[in-house]
């Protein structure tokens, strides 16, 4: 990525689009999971915007740190899977 530069990188494909389990069909949806231990509280990609705010004022996010999030989730939304960002002691939401 460029100095300034204003794009993201990230690039996740998930092609799993049939599963089954037992012989039954299932709805399959990848999770990546970050868990820095220093992070207070947890948000995923279907965060509210108001939770996902909160979380970025409680962790002292940097703009760089925030535009990175919100690319990293908007790409869960164009590939169907599901982003965490949390502390490495709680539990999945």
């Amino acid at each position: 990525m460029q100095k300034g530069s204003q794009v993201c990188n990230f690039r996740f494909l998930c092609y799993l689009t049939e599963t089954k389990v037992g012989g039954k069909d299932t709805e399959c949806r990848p999770t990546l999971e970050l868990t820095p231990a220093l992070l207070k509280g947890q948000i995923n990609s279907n965060s509210s915007a108001e939770r996902i705010e909160d979380f970025f004022t409680k962790n002292n996010f940097s703009a760089s740190q925030k535009m990175r999030t919100a690319c990293l989730f908007a790409e869960t939304k164009s590939n169907n899977f599901t982003a965490n960002i949390k502390q490495a002691t709680l539990d999945r939401l």
